[in-house]
């Protein structure tokens, strides 16, 4: 609906107007949660939603990016290691909520989750190049491993885990990355 609109048109904006596509999909980030906030409740609620949900979120996602850009700008590491180096660093500033217990994680448990997500997320591109997949492939199977990893962290769902990661994949695409 309007919230994918204006997520959208805000990325595909800013990126016309020459800001990184990285940055302007974190604008557009904002501008979905505080549409969504302000179609759903009016401005009832909108500060706590900035608060707890998008200042977190916006400030773990910069620091993943000025990270992962300084290492590879530097010419220090691959983006793939540079991802690999910042994802704890965006989950120690965002630790988000343990599926199992409902309850936040604290910041040592989201560092040691963001290192678990960064070592996965780069062994499967790796693994990816090296068995020279082809795109949508590579993506099915990242899908594929990447949600097995993630039910497995979560009490040990490996099926449960693939089987949300496709569907969170599918109602991104269609929804153009809002809610269905």
């Amino acid at each position: 609906g309007f919230q994918s609109l204006a997520v959208q048109g805000t990325t595909l904006g800013l990126v016309k107007a020459g800001l990184d596509p990285a940055l302007a999909s974190l604008a557009g980030i904002g501008v979905g949660t505080i549409s969504g906030q302000l179609l759903t409740n009016g401005l009832t609620g909108l500060g706590n939603v900035l608060k707890t949900q998008l200042a977190p979120t916006l400030a773990g996602e910069l620091a993943f990016y000025g990270i992962s850009r300084l290492a590879t700008e530097v010419g220090v590491l691959d983006p793939r290691l540079a991802g690999l180096l910042a994802s704890p660093v965006r989950m120690g500033i965002n630790p988000g909520v343990d599926p199992k217990t409902g309850q936040a994680r604290t910041v040592m448990e989201g560092i040691q989750h963001g290192l678990l997500q960064g070592a996965a997320s780069v062994g499967l591109q790796f693994a990816q190049q090296a068995l020279d997949l082809d795109p949508l492939a590579g993506a099915l199977a990242t899908t594929a491993l990447t949600g097995a990893i993630q039910g497995v962290l979560n009490g040990g769902k490996v099926f449960e885990g693939v089987g949300n990661a496709f569907h969170s994949s599918i109602q991104e695409a269609l929804s153009l990355g809002g809610p269905l």
